[in-house]
């Protein structure tokens, strides 16, 4: 391998390497700190955005899921096309894919709190906007509109993310750069990853469900 090679290959690698240093920043755990608490010991025991909600309430959340995301779209914005002009590269697309995929493995297995993080799916979502800002919208829409019908976050995830490489395809450049199909299939296979024990509930009914927003609530007693 030349020099020219090997600087490329590290080049990548670098990239690869700060945007999972900004991934393994939790937003669920950076925050638990301020406030005293470590979510990975309530509720489902995710360092994430719903686990946050379920347990903390919005205004924990919130904040956690804007981190998570952000981390997410700073790897694809900015990690990647850092230093492309002054450095051999591979192309743009192929430096996304790596520093977005590393920005969703940090969040999984941050570095900083002994490798028990999140489930990345707010990160990968922060990945997809950076990528095709026109994909958040349908995503976040087929998201909510699942978790209402359902009540089912894990369910909702599982759509979303199946949804993105037909989205890529149908909202992105012509011809989508061959790296991005890559990007869509190794983010679903993390994500069903990390969502197998929730599959596994959702097998056999006992996963958890947020109270649904249009279940009709049982009338009261009235006396007799």
């Amino acid at each position: 391998m030349n020099p020219e090679s090997i600087a490329t290959v590290l080049d990548l690698a670098g990239r690869a390497l700060l945007a999972y240093l900004a991934g393994s920043l939790s937003g669920a755990l950076l925050l638990g700190r301020l406030y005293g608490v470590d979510i990975r010991t309530q509720g489902s025991g995710n360092a994430g955005g719903s686990n946050a909600l379920r347990t903390q309430g919005w205004r924990f959340a919130l904040p956690v899921v804007l981190i998570d995301t952000g981390k997410g779209a700073l790897a694809a914005a900015v990690i990647a096309p850092l230093w492309a002009s002054n450095w051999p590269v591979f192309d743009l697309p192929w430096r996304q894919t790596a520093a977005g995929v590393a920005a969703v493995a940090g969040h999984i297995w941050p570095l900083y709190f002994g490798g028990r993080g999140g489930k990345g799916a707010a990160t990968a979502a922060g990945v997809a906007g950076a990528l095709l800002p026109a994909a958040l919208l349908p995503l976040a829409a087929l998201w909510l509109t699942m978790l209402l019908i359902s009540g089912y976050a894990s369910l909702a995830t599982l759509s979303a993310v199946t949804a993105l490489w037909p989205l890529l395809v149908w909202l992105g450049p012509d011809p989508l750069p061959a790296a991005w199909h890559g990007l869509a299939g190794m983010l679903l296979l993390l994500i069903v990853y990390t969502h197998r024990a929730n599959i596994g509930r959702l097998l056999t009914g006992t996963e958890a469900r947020f109270r649904r927003p249009f279940r009709r609530r049982p009338a009261p007693d009235t006396p007799p």
